[in-house]
């Protein structure tokens, strides 16, 4: 599956030292890219529908549950917070936001909060 060109370019940002800036620069400019995307860490209960994911979902017991590059919906985010609830999820999820959103994400953030856990059990109720 091929990334689109601001996913690519986010997953080239994503990799620090990596590349040269002078050449993702002229890259972004080739492609005619406005909107830069880099990637961040969320919490379950903050997954945006739309939102692509940066990395492999998987259970604590290695179980695929959303490949990197899939988009979100909310079938995708009940899963997750059923897997979260039920089995446990391995590492937190990451997702690809534009720039200007990035700030407004805690890049900190654990995989799932308490308020997160009491929205999920008020759920199964």
């Amino acid at each position: 599956m091929g990334l689109n060109p601001e996913i690519a370019l986010a997953e080239i940002n994503d990799r620090e030292g990596w590349y040269d800036p002078k050449v993702v620069e002229a890259f972004r400019r080739t492609l005619n890219i406005e909107e830069v995307h880099v990637v961040r860490q969320v919490k379950i209960a903050d997954l945006k529908d739309g939102t692509v994911l940066a990395d492999d979902v998987v259970s604590v017991q290695g179980t695929l549950l959303c490949s990197k590059g899939q988009v979100v919906t909310p079938a995708i985010r009940l899963r997750l917070r059923n897997y979260a609830i039920n089995v446990g999820i391995s590492r937190p999820i990451r997702v690809y936001v534009p720039a200007k959103q990035a700030t407004q994400i805690d890049p900190a953030n654990d995989a799932l909060d308490d308020t997160s856990m009491q929205e999920l059990s008020s759920l199964l109720e």
